[in-house]
């Protein structure tokens, strides 16, 4: 099986990174225990994903793996540097 890591920095001296971070490692309500990161970060990032298809906005693979977000009139290139959305 092959895995893609993406590493995210929360600076501790930020407020809002600190509260950023705070908010992601929340115990479950439920069980008490710690909500898994990866998957909350999926899911955000899933919940992105819908909301720009209801919204008229698909991204579409273009040449040099480099993504192409179109919208009904408009259409405009997203590029991505060094690999990072």
């Amino acid at each position: 099986m092959s895995r893609v890591n993406k590493s995210v920095s929360f600076n501790t001296e930020d407020e809002l990174d600190v509260k950023l971070l705070d908010h992601a490692e929340r115990p479950n309500s439920i069980t008490g225990k710690k909500q898994n990161f990866s998957k909350y970060v999926k899911r955000l990032i899933e919940e992105d994903m819908k909301s720009e298809n209801a919204r008229g906005v698909n991204i579409l693979q273009g040449t040099d793996d480099e993504p192409i977000v179109r919208k009904e009139k408009d259409a405009y290139t997203l590029e991505a540097m060094g690999g990072f959305l």
